[in-house]
């Protein structure tokens, strides 16, 4: 059984936010060495919105598939979670560079039930024979295909 990506890694961003967050780090310290005291405020704000996105994409998790299985991979450790086991997907609000955010609602093998939000690769091509799967294999799964403000399952 060959595995199938279907979330994008996103685990490169962090290194550029690194770099941004050193830099912004250095310009701050150059601003309070030469008195620019006015210029302090918005470098620390620019400052907590890279630290910000950066623990966004610290938390990025990569999610693959076969025809029984779905593998949340961790940087140390893999959930494997069956097919069946797959409560909802679903269609969020929230985007990134015009790519659709989706939430997988699952039941994980202590009985407790779970969400993950992915990032679907583009083109969705993987991702949409995994709907198709998953609700093969779950023929109860709620496969949501829309969203809106008024959704609060986000």
């Amino acid at each position: 059984m060959e595995r199938k990506r279907i979330s994008r890694d996103l685990s490169f961003h962090k290194y550029v936010l690194i770099f941004f967050i050193v830099a912004t780090t250095i310009i701050l310290l150059a601003f309070y060495l030469f008195g620019a005291y006015n210029l302090i405020s918005g470098s620390f704000i620019i400052l907590l919105f890279f630290i910000a996105f950066l623990l966004f994409f610290n938390l990025n998790k990569v999610v693959e598939y076969d025809n029984q299985n779905m593998y949340i991979l961790r940087e140390t450790q893999t959930e494997i979670i069956p097919l069946k086991n797959i409560l909802k997907i679903k269609m969020t609000m929230t985007t990134l560079n015009h790519s659709i955010f989706w939430k997988i609602t699952y039941i994980n093998e202590s009985g407790i039930t779970k969400n993950i939000r992915i990032l679907p690769r583009i083109w969705y091509q993987n991702f949409k024979s995994f709907r198709e799967d998953v609700k093969k294999a779950n023929k109860d799964v709620i496969i949501k295909n829309y969203s809106h403000s008024f959704d609060f399952d986000q």
